[in-house]
């Protein structure tokens, strides 16, 4: 099998590997064949902390009421649980 081997430059290699999505995360996480379904990764702790940050800061800086709300989107709780 014939492959094209190109040489570039590091500023271009790097440019092109932000670009590069995880292929876990975008085609196996969470489906039937994930090892970890259910589980929270590290990566995903950093992402959630990530949106969190920005959506503080957004409502920080709102002057709009309704944009001063803050969703809580990964908070898990057990029904009938005393914790």
């Amino acid at each position: 099998m014939k492959r094209i081997f190109r040489v570039v430059s590091q500023e271009e290699y790097d440019a092109w590997y932000k670009k590069q999505e995880s292929f876990y995360l975008t085609q196996i996480r969470e489906k039937d064949e994930d090892p970890n379904k259910g589980k929270v990764l590290d990566i995903e702790v950093g992402m959630r902390a990530k949106a969190f940050s920005e959506s503080i800061k957004k409502a920080v800086e709102s002057t709009n009421a309704t944009e001063k709300t803050l969703a809580l989107k990964h908070i898990n709780f057990e029904t009938g649980s005393r914790h």
